[in-house]
């Protein structure tokens, strides 16, 4: 090695390590300095708020019952003799009470009434004849109880026959819908055969039941609403008319029945219906948005903004409805939750609103079905 090359080269040596100290050295500083610079800037979250609303809230309980009609019979229960060419109401039409449904012909029954009739006038001549004699003690009393006894039979014998008449005459007992009949026009029917049924499904009924716990939660005159698939998009409207005293034992349920108004007869008994019933009702309750609330390790809070920042709050919740949570306690009526964003808060967290909450609604809120 040439000595004076070895020479000149120390102090380069010297010179590097004062202008490049050692590499872990360096590289420790340069990133303390990049990581302080970064805990400098604080970030805003960006959320939406949402005011409590105000509105009354309750339980639906929804039941599957079939409807019914209101009345309904074979009037009359068919005719009560032999005989007769039947003569009918159009099928399907609107009757009114005391209208003539179905009429037996009555040549036969006409002719025997005006003999009775006639038999009736010769026997009232006969006893009066024969009073007059026993006034002036010229006839016999036994002529006289004769002639008593046949005016009677006479009279009854014309009873019986206006009876059959009347018979022969099936009339309305309720406004209703005719339905099909089980005999044509002209058939000879015998007694008892069943002819012709008459509906009365304005309104129309449904029975259904509910759990014994929300006997006290039910009353006559509560509205319940009503869906059927055979007219979808459209609710029906009704009242309850009567609770069933008695508990059933097996399902531990009560009965109820209602009447829904049908002036345009759409819905028909048979139809399986959708009945809904609200319970459980709390008028002026709180409600926030679902999505506000947030899973904590001993129970739910929600985030509220003041002065910018943002402010961890504990509720007790209540019933929980479609979108919709009801608040118990933690929550004032002016507290304005965060209902979007929420998730990446913490307390104390800068936060920039993206929306003005709407006001408070007071409207009415449907609530959650719960199926039988």
């Amino acid at each position: 090695m040439h000595p004076h090359r070895g020479k000149q080269k120390l102090p380069e040596r010297r010179h590097l390590s004062r202008c490049c100290p050692s590499g872990p050295l360096s590289n420790w500083t340069v990133q303390s300095r990049i990581l302080t610079s970064h805990r400098s800037v604080q970030f805003n979250e960006a959320v939406r708020l949402s005011a409590p609303a105000r509105r009354p809230r309750g339980r639906w309980l929804l039941r599957l019952s079939p409807l019914r009609e209101d009345e309904g019979s074979a009037p009359g229960g068919g005719p009560r003799r032999d005989g007769g060419w039947v003569f009918a109401t159009p099928e399907g039409e609107r009757v009114e009470k005391g209208q003539v449904l179905v009429k037996l012909d009555t040549a036969i029954l006409d002719a025997e009434l005006k003999q009775q009739q006639a038999d009736l006038g010769l026997a009232r001549d006969t006893f009066e004849r024969n009073r007059s004699l026993s006034q002036r003690g010229v006839g016999t009393q036994v002529a006289f109880d004769e002639a008593t006894a046949k005016l009677a039979s006479a009279e009854a014998r014309v009873q019986l026959s206006k009876a059959k008449l009347a018979q022969s005459t099936l009339v309305a007992p309720f406004n209703g819908v005719v339905g099909l009949r089980a005999v044509s026009v002209g058939d000879f029917v015998a007694v008892g055969k069943q002819l012709i049924t008459l509906t009365n499904i304005d309104p129309i009924k449904v029975d259904f039941r509910v759990a014994e716990i929300f006997l006290s939660q039910v009353r006559v005159g509560q509205t319940i609403s009503l869906k059927v698939d055979a007219v979808p998009n459209k609710d029906f409207q009704g009242q309850i008319f009567a609770v069933d005293p008695v508990v059933d034992i097996n399902g531990r349920a009560i009965r109820l029945r209602a009447t829904v108004p049908n002036r345009d007869l759409v819905l028909k008994p048979g139809l399986f219906a959708r009945v809904t019933i609200v319970v459980d009702q709390r008028e002026n309750a709180m409600l926030i948005p679902e999505s506000a609330v947030v899973p904590d390790g001993i129970g739910k809070v929600v985030f509220i903004v003041e002065n910018g920042k943002a402010k961890r709050v504990a509720v007790e919740l209540g019933k929980r409805l479609p979108g919709k949570v009801e608040v118990l306690k933690g929550l004032t009526p002016q507290m304005q939750v965060v209902s979007s964003g929420q998730m990446r808060l913490r307390d104390g967290s800068n936060v920039s609103i993206k929306n003005a909450p709407p006001p408070v609604q007071t409207s009415a809120l449907p609530v959650a079905p719960t199926s039988p």
